[in-house]
């Protein structure tokens, strides 16, 4: 059962994420107070460039709130404070160390820290260009579905081990994110940002869209919010796949509750709202934020979710460096069904072998007319006579180490000493496919990769040997 808002934990933990906030993008706000300085501003610009970073949008909210319960004002709504406050006023809170009291910085924030800021400005922006089909205020729409993750976005932050780790189990059983989050600190997401806006003596609509689930005995005014909501957030996920195993039915359900409301082919005019309110997130850190495409989104869905499923068979990449581990979870990503990238092999061999610590070898494919491997692809400075045609008669398969490579049920792995006794080299060998065996890969280590004490050069060919097969296909 929840906990009551009361809780002391809860409390506690209000007070904590309401001083620690989420960062501040502060190459934004810098610009903003230098267009303060030149006089660039009015009033709709500036709140438009604010609006470009959810915490500080969410900042303004809070001082403005407090300026009213100050002057003996209270129950207002964040669009109506935006909407009555002054010029002056808005650009003297952009003035004053607005981001001092905020230890998280933008600059080292994780993946999942950064979806979850993509999935609040995304469900947002919806909300707010879905507003007018319900006679609503977009700004009302966009502060108040903001605020409805808000206390997703504050764990995230303040918590980011538990809602990582939230995040990840609500994928594998399919529950809940909020019920998840719950089980560890025993209050929900939004009852914690209810608590965290208490103090801001907002219009009780807030309340009622932050922390209701149900239309139950709620305002006209904030049922139509919620439904919007859940059609935005519905659209982020679905933006999300690699979070999400529910991305495919979300899509399904913001694209057929979309075309209601703004009839058919009307996506790119919320992507050009998304755009605008994500842009300086994306100027900053673009490979975080990527601005979502409104294109095939259920086949990249599809893919992505075929390239997980193939990730998740290659047991040899959690035993290889970080930097490996990174880059062929990237190339995972690009992975379609039925599909071989170019691109894919390319970089694979071109840019993450070499980097991995193999410095030359060479990719064999399986001709059955001459019963021959023949070399389809070099890596790095192989010599000519290291990657000939193989041909596979018994007499030469027993002495070619590609040959034995292709038959053997294991890694083949060989080491040329010199006259010394000195490793002058390591080679790695072993089959491509695994039910029908369609060819070898070949690699030579260099001696850095072979003398590290932390390394594991065998698991590393055997991580990028799966790889390879995976991206051209084969099984």
């Amino acid at each position: 059962m929840p906990l009551s808002l009361e809780t002391n934990t809860a409390a506690r933990a209000a007070g904590h994420v309401a001083k620690s906030w989420f960062p501040i993008n502060r190459n934004n706000l810098e610009q903003i107070r230098s267009g303060l300085s030149t006089g660039r501003y009015n009033k709709s610009a500036i709140i438009a460039d604010i609006k470009s970073d959810a915490s500080l949008y969410l900042l303004c909210v809070r001082k403005l709130a407090q300026m009213a319960k100050d002057g003996g004002f209270g129950g207002l709504t964040p669009s109506e404070l935006i909407e009555n406050a002054e010029f002056e006023t808005i650009s003297t809170i952009i003035s004053s160390p607005i981001e001092s009291d905020i230890n998280h910085k933008f600059s080292t924030m994780s993946d999942v820290q950064a979806a979850r800021l993509m999935e609040s400005v995304l469900s947002a922006s919806t909300v707010e260009a879905l507003s007018n089909t319900k006679n609503l205020d977009g700004e009302l729409g966009y502060s108040c579905a903001l605020l409805r993750q808000l206390g997703l976005t504050l764990i995230a932050w303040n918590y980011p081990h538990v809602y990582r780790r939230a995040l990840e189990n609500s994928g594998i059983t399919n529950t809940n994110l909020e019920s998840e989050i719950q089980k560890v600190l025993g209050f929900t997401p939004s009852s914690l940002a209810v608590l965290v806006t208490q103090e801001w003596n907002l219009s009780p609509l807030v309340s009622e869209v932050i922390g209701n689930s149900e239309n139950n005995q709620i305002s006209t005014k904030a049922a139509d919010i919620l439904e919007l909501c859940r059609i935005g957030e519905a659209l982020a996920r679905a933006n999300d796949p690699e979070n999400y195993p529910s991305a495919l039915q979300d899509w399904n359900t913001a694209e057929e509750e979309i075309e209601k409301l703004l009839g058919r082919n009307q996506m790119d005019s919320i992507r050009e709202l998304i755009a605008r309110n994500l842009r300086a997130y994306s100027d900053a850190a673009p490979k975080l934020f990527r601005i979502p495409t409104t294109e095939n989104i259920p086949s990249k869905i599809c893919s992505l979710e075929y390239s997980k499923k193939l990730l998740t068979k290659n047991d040899y990449i959690e035993k290889c460096s970080p930097l490996l581990k990174m880059q062929l979870k990237e190339l995972y990503a690009s992975f379609a069904a039925n599909e071989i990238s170019r691109d894919s092999v390319h970089k694979l061999v071109k840019e993450i072998i070499p980097s991995a610590g193999f410095e030359r070898g060479c990719i064999f494919m399986f001709e059955p007319s001459s019963n021959s491997l023949v070399p389809v692809l070099k890596i790095g400075a192989m010599p000519e006579h290291l990657c000939g045609v193989v041909t596979l008669d018994q007499t030469v398969s027993r002495e070619n180490t590609i040959a034995v490579g292709f038959y053997s049920q294991n890694i083949v792995k060989q080491t040329k000493l010199t006259k010394d006794g000195v490793v002058e080299a390591t080679w790695f060998c072993g089959a491509l496919g695994e039910t029908n065996r369609t060819g070898v890969l070949y690699l030579e280590a260099n001696s850095s990769l072979m003398t590290k004490a932390d390394t594991a050069p065998q698991s590393y060919f055997m991580a990028i040997k799966k790889c390879l097969a995976d991206c051209l296909g084969l099984r």
